[in-house]
């Protein structure tokens, strides 16, 4: 199915109606979707003047009711038009006072008038089908949803205004192209065509094989703007650990006293540093004992450290440097250390060497605030080694990554038989390399992808 335009002669989908908003707020958007979501709503409203009437996208003050006419709330109610509303149906907005009572109230008497409830994601499903978005889009409303950070946040923006999907485009019907070079050699062999040399045409595949796997390289970054990275803090008993998991969070979180080993479980928190989203994880103190929850706690803390993206070791300045060395273990290899000299503002000692740590360390007082902001570049600066650039540019989620190195790898092939003048193989190749981009835009999909894709969407979007 080309989902670019739905068949006009299909019959109509059913209208759909979910709370687009969360609850408790300020302002409660009931939305309703469907050829017949005017006359639905319609059912609910008392107002001037009548619903179907209302200027588009332009807000009216009324009333809706049940089906016996009782009043439920006094709304402000929005009519979108068929072909410019976000899924692109005739769509209804309801903006109610936010409490849950009223707005579920609305709800309700929607399905009563003859909506029924839309599943996760189905407005955004609606949208892509009807032709409103395409599939790199309609997966960045739910980065959009989800973003934690203002790069994430950026991240998703560029995904929702096109640009990787204009990429994509672009690679796209420049592999068309080529696929129409290289059968029309097959569909008119003896014609004189002026068309470009078998060497040229395999060139133009390879470039576009780079070109696809220079595009599916910036996964990570992706990665990173979505889920995260782990960043622990781990290092001795009593070095300020849970203090400074604390200050970067800004807010009391973990439990702090002056007893060595205060801290037994793991604590996971969500904060933003410069910008992106990472997963601070405070651990137990490292160290030799034989109490057996404590135990199981530095058991967690190395859990940890074998996952982490950036782990920071954090020392107490005023003790001896050399006795919170970090034992040498599987952990550290390959990980990201950065050593971590705490309570600068009682001792300045050197990091003894060796170390296990590619970096200097950083001096920092929780207690005064001092070097917690060199911290965070420090931090900010492992995570995004590599991605210097990629701020501002399109990062593939896993799913479109996979169809780019998929693409690329049918690209080579057709450059290697283009280069022999196998014509058929080559324009079998082409045309797996062609079928892989149309995937990531969604101009071939199965049933079972939206679900998997729209699952991930909550109900109302």
């Amino acid at each position: 199915m080309n989902p670019e335009r739905r068949d006009s002669a299909a019959a109509p989908e059913p209208v759909i109606a979910a709370i687009a908003t969360a609850l408790g707020g300020a302002v409660a958007i009931v939305r309703v979707s469907g050829r017949d979501a005017p006359a639905v709503a319609t059912r609910l409203w008392q107002g001037s003047p009548p619903l179907p009437e209302l200027p588009p996208r332009t807000l009216t003050l009324g009333r809706v009711c049940d089906r016996d006419g009782q009043p439920l709330d006094r709304v402000l109610a929005v009519r979108f038009p068929g072909g410019a509303s976000y899924t692109g149906e005739p769509m209804v907005e309801f903006h109610a006072h936010g409490g849950p009572a009223g707005a579920r109230a609305i709800l309700e008497a929607l399905y009563v008038a003859g909506a029924r409830p839309a599943a996760p994601g189905e407005f955004t499903r609606r949208a892509f089908l009807n032709g409103r978005l395409d599939l790199t889009q309609a997966e960045a409303v739910a980065d959009l949803i989800a973003a934690n950070s203002r790069l994430a946040l950026k991240q998703a923006e560029i995904h929702l205004e096109g640009r990787f999907g204009r990429l994509v485009r672009n690679l796209h019907r420049e592999t068309g192209r080529l696929a129409a070079e290289t059968e029309a050699r097959l569909d008119f062999p003896e014609e004189p065509l002026s068309l470009a040399t078998p060497a040229a045409l395999a060139e133009d595949c390879r470039r576009l094989a780079e070109d696809c796997l220079a595009l599916a390289g910036r996964q990570r970054w992706g990665d990173l703007l979505r889920h995260g990275a782990t960043v622990v803090l781990a290092g001795p008993p009593n070095a300020g650990k849970s203090s400074l998991l604390n200050a970067l969070l800004g807010r009391d979180r973990a439990l702090v006293t002056p007893v060595p080993g205060t801290t037994r479980d793991t604590i996971e928190e969500l904060a933003e540093i410069r910008g992106l989203p990472v997963w601070l994880v405070d651990t137990a103190g490292l160290r030799h004992t034989e109490e057996p929850v404590e135990l199981a706690g530095i058991a967690r803390a190395r859990a940890h450290l074998a996952g982490a993206a950036v782990i920071l070791w954090i020392m107490d300045a005023t003790q001896p440097l050399a006795a919170q060395h970090p034992d040498a273990g599987a952990e550290w290899d390959g990980r990201r250390l950065l050593p971590v000299l705490n309570k600068c503002d009682l001792a300045s000692p050197t990091l003894p060497l060796p170390w296990p740590a590619a970096y200097p360390p950083v001096t920092i007082s929780v207690l005064t605030g001092a070097g917690l902001e060199a911290l965070e570049e420090a931090v900010a600066g492992l995570l995004t080694a590599g991605n210097a650039a990629a701020g501002d540019l399109p990062a593939p989620n896993q799913r479109q990554a996979a169809l780019l190195e998929r693409a690329a790898a049918a690209l080579r092939d057709a450059a290697s038989r283009l280069a022999s003048e196998s014509w058929e193989t080559a324009a079998v190749a082409l045309r797996d390399a062609a079928a892989q981009l149309g995937r990531i835009l969604g101009l071939t999909h199965t049933p079972d992808l939206l679900d998997t894709i729209f699952s991930r969407f909550c109900i109302g979007k």
